[in-house]
């Protein structure tokens, strides 16, 4: 499986990004496109800030790329709830909003400054709801849809999704997690390989085309309990 993806993503990224050589540019490309898109938003979204709480297992603040946004939610627009797992400033949750979502938002931020920046970015947005401290401390029974964009080590995505069941397990639960970086690749690219998914949890993955970005989501799918 972790093999086929792996030829897969190769060649669709000869096929739509054009070859590896061409990568810095394509990251330029995109690095562009999300300052335009913060600069219209009156906001920086995108800067990268290092976790205070890298022993614990959370990874450095950054925001997912805009080009990639249409791809990762075009089934999810319809969703009554989505919660933003490591929000950051909030590019996603400014996203959703501009193209009208109108299910309830919660970002989840453990970085307290980061955290008070986003709550005061979306304080008058009715359907935003900004928590800061550790997500495993916050989960809610009535949450079932969650997007990451990599802000676990694979100890904490464990016990992450390990606690969500209990929760869920008669009703389901889905995590869409973009960029998963736990496996390595020889070419560069990195999946989740399915050893690392704990049961009953089950996952599928995506390729995000959406030129110069080409990239995977896993979808982590928990089946309601029969």
């Amino acid at each position: 499986m972790i093999e086929n993806w792996h030829n897969r993503i190769v060649k669709e990224q000869a096929m739509v990004a054009g070859p590896r050589r061409f990568r810095p540019l394509r990251m330029a490309v995109s690095r562009i496109a999300n300052d335009v898109w913060d600069l219209r938003n009156g906001f920086d979204f995108g800067k990268i800030k290092h976790s205070p709480y890298a022993t614990l297992g959370c990874n450095a603040t950054m925001s997912t790329d805009v080009l990639v946004l249409p791809a990762i939610f075009d089934d999810a627009m319809e969703t009554k709830r989505m919660v933003d797992v490591g929000c950051g400033r909030g590019r996603v949750i400014r996203w959703l909003l501009n193209h009208g979502y109108k299910g309830k938002i919660v970002g989840v931020e453990i970085d307290p400054e980061i955290g008070r920046i986003a709550q005061e970015l979306f304080s008058e947005e009715d359907n935003v709801d900004i928590l800061v401290g550790d997500i495993l401390q916050m989960l809610r029974p009535e949450w079932d849809r969650y997007y990451c964009y990599n802000p676990f080590s694979v100890h904490m995505l464990r016990r992450f999704l390990n606690a969500i069941v209990p929760l869920r397990m008669n009703n389901g639960a889905c995590v869409a997690y973009y960029n998963p970086r736990i496996l390595t690749l020889d070419n560069g690219d990195q999946l989740f390989p399915h050893d690392y998914i704990p049961k009953p949890w089950t996952v599928k993955y995506k390729l995000t085309k959406a030129i110069p970005v080409v990239n995977v989501i896993a979808y982590f799918v928990l089946k309601p309990t029969p």
